[in-house]
């Protein structure tokens, strides 16, 4: 369910992205989309070497390392994408990132779902 939920979720993102230009060239910090732009599921692995570099350039974009936690999901790499969105949560902790509400939203979910997974594999 979880991957179902992350690939409409990299739909929505390209959509949007086709509908409002590319704005990264624009801003200091990559846009949402950077790393899921044009995204191949066929070529996922493609798409997580432009999030790599991307993340390379900006260490401290939880815009990035939420995109690329969405790529590791479904990569099937959970613990990567929890370090990811693990970092995320700590810049907004460090309030080294804007207030982008839907995107702490977003890393604040998936860190509860990395938190009841851990618990989960503990527990088995």
């Amino acid at each position: 369910m979880l991957k179902i939920l992350i690939l409409l979720s990299i739909t929505i993102l390209q959509i949007s992205c086709r509908e409002q230009g590319d704005m990264s060239t624009i801003n200091s910090q990559p846009s949402s989309n950077s790393c899921l732009e044009g995204v191949n599921l066929s070529k996922l692995e493609i798409a997580l070497e432009n999030c790599n570099k991307i993340i390379k350039k900006y260490p401290n974009s939880a815009l990035a390392l939420n995109a690329r936690s969405m790529l590791f999901i479904l990569l099937d790499e959970d613990d990567l994408a929890c370090k990811d969105i693990e970092k995320g949560i700590s810049l907004i902790k460090n309030k080294t990132i804007t207030n982008d509400r839907l995107l702490i939203h977003e890393l604040k979910t998936r860190h509860k779902n990395c938190i009841q997974s851990r618990t989960i594999s503990e527990n088995d």
